[in-house]
């Protein structure tokens, strides 16, 4: 990928309010912002050294911008609000498009035969009474089953293996009567800061930007102290995978370790 040069056009940035354009190598949009100072704004992505991994993976791409300058900053509030909602915005997908690992049932037919596998849908009760020892599930929904057998003397361990990391995305719902046009933008931005990341691992979750905090060190203690220093990096389907994989199961599932 080519390598921006950014001092070749800051001088032709203004220093007036407006809004701000970043397009990749392929001529999309990739962000659009707002700022007080256009010069001064834009200036902050290529100079700084301590961007969220977000915004690293942001300005990777940039290869053109383009701005507009408007008479306040409230104008350049408006103007992005309403340019947000009339173009399409690609934004980077960091993690995205990974290969997802190949799809078998080649675990599931070992623990049946063992005996540990269970064909039922397990909650806290299969769990609490051990119906459901072994249980394949998204990390974060075990947590409270760790705080629950810990407060009772027992353990509950999750365990991910190495190199078989799978992900999916939680999905944030903004109301559309928030008070502020950008709510939704800004939202997303706390929650893939180093401090949103933290809330979201003390709370059992692996935020997509977790590798990046160990190495920079802004993952706290107490967020560690929850999912652990690992940096590996979670593999997410795509939507043909996953039709994929349903496909598979449908066909496979009852014979490798039979119905409900």
């Amino acid at each position: 990928m080519q390598i921006f040069n950014f001092q070749h056009i800051q001088s032709t940035l203004p220093n007036a309010p407006g809004i701000y354009k970043y397009f990749d190598a392929d001529g999309e949009l990739i962000y659009i912002g707002k700022a007080k100072n256009i010069r001064k704004r834009v200036s902050s992505y290529f100079t700084k050294s301590n961007h969220s991994f977000k915004t690293h993976e942001l300005v990777k791409r940039i290869q053109k911008i383009e701005f507009t300058i408007v008479r306040s900053e409230h104008d350049a509030l408006l103007l992005e609000n309403a340019l947000i909602k009339e173009l399409t915005v690609n934004p980077p997908k960091a993690f995205l498009g990974i290969d997802a690992p190949d799809f078998n049932l080649g675990v599931e037919k070992k623990l049946k035969a063992a005996g540990n596998f269970i064909n039922v849908d397990p909650n806290t009760a299969t769990i609490d009474s051990g119906q459901t020892r072994v249980v394949f599930d998204w990390t974060y929904n075990h947590k409270s089953h760790q705080d629950r057998f810990k407060a009772a003397g027992k353990s509950w361990k999750i365990f991910t293996p190495k190199g078989a990391e799978v992900g999916s995305w939680y999905n944030a719902g903004v109301s559309p009567w928030a008070p502020h046009p950008a709510c939704a933008r800004l939202w997303m931005e706390f929650i893939y800061s180093p401090e949103g990341s933290n809330s979201w691992a003390k709370g059992g979750a692996s935020p997509v930007i977790w590798p990046m905090m160990i190495k920079d060190k802004t993952a706290s203690k107490a967020a560690i102290a929850v999912i652990g220093s690992g940096t590996g990096v979670a593999r997410v389907a795509s939507a043909d995978q996953l039709a994929k994989a349903n496909t598979y199961l449908v066909a496979n599932w009852a014979a490798a370790v039979g119905t409900r």
